[in-house]
């Protein structure tokens, strides 16, 4: 067995094959000593670059001890107790009661932060954490943020910590006793202002703000950091917090000025939902009708009054057909997207995009839906994605605050990786229908369910089988998937004649034709489209019936149906209108509900199960197979999933849409 000395030795004094990597096996022979006369001495020699090797190693391991005992021990302030300022008032011989100049430049040290970075368990610092961080520097912002951390903190879904950079000596106890806050909060508290804080410059004091937000990230891998985004915060925190969460891939969120009242729901959302929130990048799709400005305008003034905070702004387009009525043309050229209330400081932002058709004659539906598609190509599949919006429609001030809730919270958070949502989900409904996706019949919604956290009275949402085309959010890897299935399908009739799984139309021709072709999808992969509770919807969006202008492609189609039909309501639903928060709708406290707790509708409309709908799409999918694919029996129930739905068609060397 090896002395201790060996192995201490053969630790740190490593041969060359052991400088490059560790081998257990490695055992080197060793020369037997040679007998020598007692009065012999060796003769001097250099010595041998293995030695030296050895030598270099050893004072490489003492500096980085060094080093690391130097960073705990200087900048985080590790066995120092003295008052930081002492120094610098006694060489400016003034008293600690006077205010003397911002002027001090010199080394940063944070004497506090390291006895509360420590106190975080090894477990809750690791690269995939629950730990979220509420960063500040103003008092004022301290108050802002506060409340957030605190019910962040109650909702028990993340580690809360918040970190003090302040010229300010207040006390953190003093902080949180000022601000309401107590052991109920579940807030974790850090100290990270540095040495001579109250008379440092700006510049040592942006400085110290990255170096803090550094060794904070260091110990505890926040999965995202809220700040004040607004004037109230220091302009030198706000700076340093931009450019060095940038720099270290750390999500940065900027609260707005109104954020009490528009982003309460911020605080339900789990670390792996704020990790996504400045990754995800939503378009906006609208399709204008050859006839009826009306409608158009009226969608387009809804969206210039909505609420959208300045990093989330969509991009807008507008598909024009061949004619252009005379007040639509007059309305776009004086309208601005986005909104300069939205852009202050920022001139010059353009995010709008018009194409008009070249095309004279009706479109066809086949022409209809390769327009549609065409409109759009994700540049993220996970983290792109498409809102389109029929003319028909009217926004509430509150519909992108519910739909990005939505979104995080259903296709990001740990619940919705664990349980596979991000992979079932098609994409979020601002409405409910108020027919069922054949046109035949009024649409019943299910029924509240009987768990007593539900508030009674408010409805449910639902997961439903059949997309709709009034106001939702597609998925950006979904619509890559049905750009795919239209593709090949349109190929597939141009070779052979068209079967009669395609020939089957199961959506109404009040609908574009594009969402018959989403429901094959969804029917085919036992996708779903959340839709929203009727008094949620109410706050988010409602649809005019008033101004109904049927599909170019089922214009003749729909003609003597349009004379024959008596206009009534507006809607079965009233807009709630700009003072309800679509909290208040929602019957769990304000969360929302998991999707395994609410009901699954088939279809066609009728209550199933999640095991009932994979195989209904199992059964699907081999039939499609076989009738459209192109595929053999045995190939028919193969079960690969491609992204661009490659895996429903059997073509021989088939090389098109591949990513």
């Amino acid at each position: 067995m090896q002395s201790r000395w060996t192995h201490f030795r053969n630790l740190f004094f490593l041969n060359d094959e052991e400088m490059g990597k560790k081998d257990d096996d490695h055992q080197a022979a060793r020369p037997t000593a040679l007998l020598r006369n007692p009065q012999w001495q060796p003769t001097a020699k250099v010595p041998t670059r293995r030695v030296l090797r050895r030598w270099t190693t050893l004072i490489l391991v003492a500096a980085a001890v060094w080093f690391f005992l130097s960073y705990l021990t200087f900048d985080l302030g590790f066995g120092t107790g003295r008052d930081p300022s002492a120094r610098y008032y006694g060489q400016k011989g003034l008293g600690m009661g006077m205010a003397p100049e911002r002027d001090y430049n010199g080394a940063l040290r944070f004497p506090e932060l390291a006895e509360s970075l420590n106190a975080i368990p090894t477990q809750r610092g690791t690269s995939h954490s629950r730990n979220v961080l509420f960063f500040a520097a103003s008092l004022k912002s301290a108050s802002t943020l506060l409340p957030f951390a605190c019910a962040m903190g109650t909702e028990r879904k993340n580690y809360v910590h918040f970190a003090l950079m302040s010229r300010d000596a207040i006390r953190l106890e003093d902080l949180q006793r000022i601000n309401g806050i107590d052991g109920s909060c579940q807030v974790m508290f850090h100290d990270a202002r540095p040495n001579y804080a109250d008379v440092s410059a700006d510049p040592r004091m942006q400085r110290a703000t990255a170096r803090a937000l550094f060794h904070i990230n260091t110990f505890m891998h926040p999965q995202a950091v809220i700040v004040d985004g607004t004037d109230r915060e220091e302009r030198w925190f706000r700076d340093a917090t931009r450019l060095q969460s940038e720099s270290m891939s750390l999500p940065l969120i900027e609260l707005p000025r109104d954020a009490a009242e528009s982003l309460t729901w911020l605080t339900k959302l789990d670390s792996y939902s704020l990790a996504a929130w400045d990754k995800i990048k939503i378009d906006i799709l609208i399709q204008a009708p050859p006839k009826g400005s009306g409608s158009l305008l009226r969608l387009l003034q809804s969206l210039n009054a909505a609420d959208f905070p300045p990093s989330t702004i969509p991009h807008l387009t507008i598909q024009l057909p061949f004619e252009v009525e005379a007040e639509t043309q007059v309305f776009l050229q004086k309208f601005r997207w986005p909104p300069p209330r939205l852009v202050e400081g920022r001139s010059g932002v353009q995010m709008l995009s018009l194409r008009h058709r070249i095309a004279r004659h009706r479109m066809t539906e086949e022409e209809s839906a390769v327009r549609f598609l065409e409109s759009f190509w994700p540049q993220s599949p996970r983290f792109s994605h498409i809102l389109v919006l029929s003319p028909q429609a009217e926004l509430t001030p509150q519909f992108f605050p519910y739909l990005k809730f939505a979104l995080l919270e259903y296709r990001y958070s740990q619940t919705a990786l664990l349980e596979d949502w991000d992979e079932r989900l098609l994409g979020i409904s601002m409405t409910v229908p108020r027919t069922y996706i054949n046109g035949s019949e009024d649409f019943l919604a299910p029924p509240e369910p009987t768990d007593p956290e539900h508030k009674k009275g408010l409805g449910t949402s639902f997961l439903w089988q059949a997309p709709h085309s009034d106001a939702i959010l597609f998925m950006g890897d979904k619509w890559i998937e049905l750009h795919g299935l239209v593709s090949r399908v349109l190929e597939q009739q141009r070779d052979t004649e068209s079967p009669a799984l395609l020939s089957d139309k199961s959506v109404s021709k009040h609908y574009p034709a594009w969402l018959e072709q989403a429901l094959r999808l969804s029917r085919a992969r036992g996708y779903f489209t959340l839709y929203p509770s009727p008094i949620t919807a109410s706050t988010a969006a409602t649809v005019h019936r008033d101004l109904f202008q049927p599909p170019e492609e089922y214009v003749k189609d729909l003609e003597q149906e349009r004379k024959d039909r008596v206009v009534t309501q507006a809607d079965h639903h009233v807009l709630a209108g700009p003072l309800v928060n679509v909290l208040d709708t929602l019957p769990s406290r304000g969360n929302l509900p998991p999707l395994s707790s609410i009901p699954l509708l088939h279809w066609d409309g009728t209550a199933t199960g999640l095991g009932d709908l994979d195989d209904a799409a199992r059964q699907y999918t081999a039939k499609w197979r076989r009738e459209v694919g192109g595929c053999s029996e045995e190939e028919a129930d193969r079960a690969s999933v491609h992204l661009t739905a490659k895996d429903l068609f059997c073509e021989k060397n088939d090389e098109a849409n591949v990513l």
